[in-house]
């Protein structure tokens, strides 16, 4: 499950402040967060950069649908496909 569904930004905010002051241990907090240690270092990286405008939410990069112009090429593409496989003149038994 995502971090951003089991704590809110102000818990991450927390522990990773407690991680930078030395009053956690940083074992102790990916177990708590219950993320790896690379993840781990992402994060405080992002939370040392700006700590007042951490967050953990993220604009996704891909966008999760194809174009228009291109489901219509694919389609294209697809109905040659099937005339030539509907085409009764071609010798094709598979």
């Amino acid at each position: 499950m995502q971090i951003r569904k089991r704590f809110t930004a102000e818990q991450v905010k927390v522990l990773l402040k407690g991680y930078c002051q030395g009053t956690l241990d940083g074992a102790a907090t990916e177990e708590t967060l219950e993320i790896s240690r690379s993840r781990f270092f992402a994060l405080l990286k992002q939370y040392r950069l700006d700590p007042e405008k951490f967050s953990l939410t993220y604009q996704r990069e891909a966008p999760t649908r194809l174009s228009a112009s291109v489901e219509k090429e694919i389609e294209n593409e697809l109905m040659l496909e099937k005339e030539l496989i509907d085409d009764s003149t071609l010798p094709i038994t598979t």
